[in-house]
């Protein structure tokens, strides 16, 4: 019955920007959410992660800061020109929030996965071998173009931690 009833799969999590005033950069080495990050886009097809990455506007220099050189934003919580703390996120470095999305296309070989009985695992790994953007890679995105931090994705992405 419920297979044949939707169009489309969505969730949503809300999670911190980082703080405009208080933006510092810093390098991640060989922090384990960096590792878990890039292996996040491990088995995605090639051309659907160029059509997103160019259809979310992320530059070949941001793409090389985060992937190459491990250079993320994060909020210092602390106001650059004083060095007291920032008075505009309150010294947390973050201000504001952003969404992570995730959407899922119900194909006909999704729908047969469920009228199958297929395990939840088996159709995550077929949607996310078809292109779909999980909360985890749009995080991703996110932290590449400098919006949000690794450590706010993986507190609303499935903890791997």
């Amino acid at each position: 019955m419920l297979a044949g009833t939707f169009n489309l799969v969505m969730a949503e999590r809300l999670c911190r920007k980082v703080c405009e005033h208080c933006k510092s950069t810093k390098v991640l080495g060989d922090d384990v959410k960096f590792q878990y990050a890039k292996d996040s886009f491990q088995n995605f097809d090639k051309n659907l992660l160029k059509k997103e990455i160019v259809a979310r506007k992320i530059s070949q220099e941001q793409r090389d800061t985060f992937i190459q050189k491990g250079i993320v934003s994060f909020g210092t919580g602390k106001d650059p020109k004083t060095g007291e703390t920032c008075p505009v996120c309150g010294g947390s470095g973050y201000k504001g929030r952003v969404g992570l999305f995730e959407l899922m296309d119900y194909t006909e070989e999704l729908k047969n996965m469920l009228l199958e009985n297929k395990s939840v695992i088996e159709i995550e790994k077929y949607a996310l071998k078809n292109g779909m953007i999980n909360l985890e890679r749009d995080g991703i995105f996110k932290v590449i173009k400098g919006i949000t931090t690794l450590e706010e994705v993986y507190r609303y992405v499935k903890t791997k931690f």
